[in-house]
């Protein structure tokens, strides 16, 4: 999606009638970061890029973080990157069976951005991130639900179904509880 297009989709989320919010990708892969080709091709002028990235992304993410609505992370496939960070700032990380987690940025000799290293430590502790992180290797799905990275997992034909479903229940819960225990929670 383009930048227009998350900052539209952020401002439908905040109107009172939306009672729950789904994030997902399109295609094979739910995110798998940044473009890595674009920065390779401004290196020069790194720092400028970056800042703009996360000038536009940290409040994307902030939003849906403290959105007082339930959301749900629909993770349809491979994540890496700020994919991590976009992923697990949902409540609910419900994840197709053909995940693959990478975090990928030791690889490229960076540091994880994002909102990466706070959501996945938030999720698995400091100690696990930071293996996640630097040993760079593949989390199959099972893996991931194994450490608590993601909460369900399901056959890939099957997601969206279970994700509607816990979207219909959500939606027909008492929507401002939900949102005292989001943020009593996220203390």
């Amino acid at each position: 999606a383009s930048r227009a297009d998350m900052v539209e989709g952020i401002q439908r989320m905040t109107e009172p009638d939306v009672r729950v919010v789904v994030i997902t990708g399109q295609g094979k892969f739910f995110n798998a970061g940044g473009d890595i080709s674009e920065f390779l091709e401004n290196q020069g002028k790194l720092d400028q890029l970056v800042d703009e990235v996360l000038q536009f992304a940290h409040p994307v993410f902030h939003t849906l973080a403290t959105l007082p609505i339930p959301v749900i992370s629909a993770v349809n496939g491979p994540l890496g990157g700020a994919g991590i960070g976009f992923a697990l700032c949902a409540d609910f990380v419900l994840a197709s069976d053909t995940v693959k987690l990478r975090g990928g940025y030791c690889a490229i000799g960076l540091s994880p951005d994002m909102g990466a290293s706070y959501y996945l430590t938030r999720r698995v502790g400091a100690a696990k991130a930071k293996e996640i992180f630097m040993l760079n290797r593949a989390l199959s799905a099972d893996d991931c639900l194994r450490l608590g990275i993601v909460d369900q997992v399901h056959p890939a034909n099957q997601l969206t179904s279970a994700v509607d479903s816990l979207a219909q229940e959500l939606a027909g819960g008492p929507t401002s509880s939900y949102g005292r225990v989001k943020e009593l929670c996220d203390k």
